[in-house]
């Protein structure tokens, strides 16, 4: 799985969804909410949603 993850302030984030719009990615974010702490980054000219383990 080398690849598929970003060191994020520290922490390791998984990827989770990637070649979102912002409004996409910015929906599944608060979704995600509850379960996992959440980043919504730029990534290759779209945007990425990623997580990790509260």
């Amino acid at each position: 799985m080398a690849g598929r993850h970003k060191v994020i302030d520290g922490k390791r984030f998984f990827r989770y969804r990637v070649g979102l719009t912002k409004r996409e990615a910015d929906s599944m974010s608060d979704d995600l909410q509850e379960r996992y702490l959440v980043r919504v980054l730029p990534h290759k000219g779209k945007w990425a949603v990623y997580c990790r383990e509260k």
